[in-house]
């Protein structure tokens, strides 16, 4: 069984699924950390004032694929969210163009 093990020993995240290799922005394994981190940032702070920085958001492996550069940050998008709103938005053939 040694020999021929299905189970690979990698380092990185594997989906299962789709077999998509997660990188160095996937940081959803410290999500606690991440959120204690933010919670102490904002103890004392108005509600208002409080932001929330695109390096310190949880970043997860299905979110890869669906990922755009604004602004040179990286966006995820949900293209079923994205569909719905432009169907929504578009009136005629005419106003895809």
């Amino acid at each position: 069984m040694k020999q021929h093990s299905p189970f690979k020993k990698a380092k990185e995240l594997i989906s299962l699924s789709s077999g998509l290799v997660a990188d160095d922005r996937v940081n959803c394994d410290s999500a606690d950390e991440l959120g204690e981190n933010f919670v102490k940032g904002t103890v004392g702070k108005i509600f208002a004032d409080v932001t929330l920085k695109r390096k310190v958001q949880v970043f997860t492996l299905a979110a890869i694929g669906n990922t755009i550069i604004i602004d040179k940050d990286p966006v995820v998008v949900n293209p079923n969210q994205l569909f719905h709103r432009i169907a929504c938005v578009v009136r005629s053939a005419d106003n895809l163009i």
